[in-house]
């Protein structure tokens, strides 16, 4: 029955039950995780999307979907070399990349990943209830009106909908085209099967029904243009989410009523949907809409403070499942809570801190074109110290450095290290060697501060993450610029104990001379070979200067000595 009344939302705080999170558990397969999404998967789990990107590039590359029990524990994990496809930076567009098909079988769909770019490879993937794979569907983007397939439509159809910004695609459940078609209105922002046969698709400002072959039932323009739209459709009739506002609409598309979400944080819009209840999370709070069709806070999330998280929720009864992901000093972390909406339960105390210790450094000379200036390797050994600042034994955790060019394309060099089925007591140190890194390539460069980070111990959020960072200012040997050998030249380590290595590709060398601060000469090597370790530990510490000899050019280098 259509009701003729202006509608509010009530704000029931006296009813708010702040709960705490009865699981709470990080996906760290990576330094570079993100959790987007949390779909209720069937009676007993949930599904998780998101991206993991181990070279930790600028682009979040691998697409993975984990279908996970309600403690967290993973009952399966499928990943593949897919980019998932949200282009609301580009065209406003927000389209849904997965969902679970009536028979708990799933669909998704992204574009082939080139070295962290595009491709103009589209594919849709067919997964069953166990996520093994059925079937693949491969497009390139010049072979329909538009260039690149961006979303699909969710529920349960004939047929399973694709769509671009103006076009339609329709595969049957073999993964076989059985039609395709331009949309009467575009650019498509979401679509949804109302039913068996009838498909709505949304932009910002308009609504339309159509039949499964493109031909329109009805047509419908909303009040305002609207970005991050999300459709759900049942017995009732039709719900649309906007960005300021919430539409109930008959199954005609006749408008029913509407609410205005004034109220409500602009963060995000999203559905939770159980049953016959409907929920709205606005990243901050799950908000339940009420009979009388208001809406009334039934979650407050116990969201990290300064810490980038915008969960997704899911909903089974009284039980909430969200997934979120949060940035710690350039790391991301997809982090897993869970929360009963009128209970509380236990939260973790794990807490590390990071500090860092330099062993040696030193410079491998990468080419020394005369057109060009000289590249080098800087090279470091370093040792990172974690100690457990928790109650808890230390069981695992991720640490991990990386360059300076950590957001370049096609990832950035660096190392990731997981170490785990260790046993580190309260207040004990875990030693983390990171022996021959690459700190930096590129011109000479004297200095340069390396940062080492770790997350996620016992697999739980960091109680306090601003010490989870360990960053050192560290010198390279100075003099390196007179350097005109044509065979490149390998010296380490330096700073030096007992040991130092002189190597290069070529017998091209005839001494080795060392000199202390005062211009003394203190050592002479004339018979060398290709590969040299000089025993110096008959020298006092200080700063020395190594003269290599050539046939026609010399070259000098500052060493330094530490016993």
């Amino acid at each position: 029955m259509k009701k003729n009344f202006v509608f509010t939302i009530l704000l029931a705080l006296p009813l708010m039950v702040r709960a705490q999170p009865l699981i709470e558990v990080t996906d760290q397969r990576a330094d570079a995780v993100e959790l987007n999404n949390v779909l209720r998967y069937g009676e007993d789990a949930w599904l998780f999307s998101g991206t993991a990107n181990p070279e930790g590039g600028i682009w979040t590359s691998k697409y993975f979907i984990t279908a996970r029990k309600d403690n967290g524990d993973v009952i399966w994990d499928y990943g593949h070399n897919l980019m998932e496809i949200n282009w609301s930076s580009i065209s406003n567009t927000a389209g849904d990349v997965l969902s679970i098909l009536p028979n708990k079988g799933i669909l998704l769909i992204g574009a082939v990943d080139y070295c962290d770019v595009a491709s103009y490879i589209n594919k849709v993937i067919r997964l069953d209830s166990t996520g093994a794979l059925l079937w693949e569907f491969e497009q390139l983007d010049s072979e329909y009106s538009e260039f690149r397939l961006r979303m699909l439509a969710r529920g349960d159809g004939a047929y399973h909908a694709i769509a671009g910004l103006d076009s339609v695609l329709m595969l049957n459940d073999s993964g076989e085209i059985v039609n395709h078609w331009l949309s009467p209105i575009s650019p498509i922002q979401r679509m949804q099967w109302i039913n068996d046969s009838t498909l709505m698709i949304a932009t910002t400002t308009e609504l339309c029904l159509t039949k499964t072959d493109g031909a329109p039932i009805s047509l419908t323009t909303l009040s305002s243009g609207n970005i991050g739209m999300e459709l759900h459709s049942d017995n009732s009739g039709i719900l649309v989410l906007t960005n300021d506002s919430l539409y109930h609409f008959t199954s005609e598309l006749q408008l029913d009523w509407s609410l205005s979400l004034q109220a409500l944080d602009a963060s995000q819009r999203e559905f939770v949907i159980d049953n016959e209840n409907v929920y709205i999370n606005d990243g901050i709070r799950l908000w339940k809409l009420e009979t009388d069709t208001a809406l009334a806070v039934a979650l407050e999330f116990s969201l990290l403070t300064n810490l980038y998280e915008k969960p997704s929720a899911a909903l089974r009864g009284d039980f909430v499942m969200t997934a979120s992901s949060i940035l710690n000093h350039y790391r991301t972390s997809g982090i897993i809570k869970s929360y009963v909406i009128l209970g509380t339960t236990v939260s973790h105390l794990d807490d590390v801190d990071i500090s860092l210790q330099i062993d040696s450094t030193w410079l491998t000379l990468y080419s020394n074109d005369p057109n060009y200036f000289p590249l080098y390797y800087h090279k470091a050994n370093f040792t990172a110290l974690v100690t457990n600042r928790s109650p808890n034994n230390l069981n695992k955790i991720l640490v991990s450095f990386r360059f300076p060019s950590a957001f370049g394309m096609c990832g950035s060099p660096g190392i990731t290290i997981i170490q785990d089925s260790i046993s580190v007591a309260p207040d004990e140190i875990l030693t983390i060697p990171f022996n021959n890194v690459t700190v930096i390539y590129g011109p000479y460069i004297s200095n340069q501060q390396i940062c080492v980070v770790a997350i996620s111990p016992n697999d739980h959020i960091d109680l306090n993450p601003s010490d989870n960072e360990g960053c050192l200012d560290i010198q390279f040997p100075v003099g390196i610029e007179e350097l005109t050998f044509e065979t490149p030249v390998c010296i380490y380590p330096n700073p030096a104990n007992q040991f130092i290595t002189v190597s290069w590709e070529k017998d091209e060398m005839s001494e080795i001379r060392f000199f202390d601060s005062a211009g003394k000469e203190v050592m002479h090597i004339s018979a060398i070979q290709q590969s040299n370790q000089i025993d110096i530990s008959s020298l006092p510490n200080g700063v020395y200067t190594m003269q290599l000899t050539q046939e026609k050019t010399n070259s000098r280098h500052k060493i330094v000595i530490q016993h």
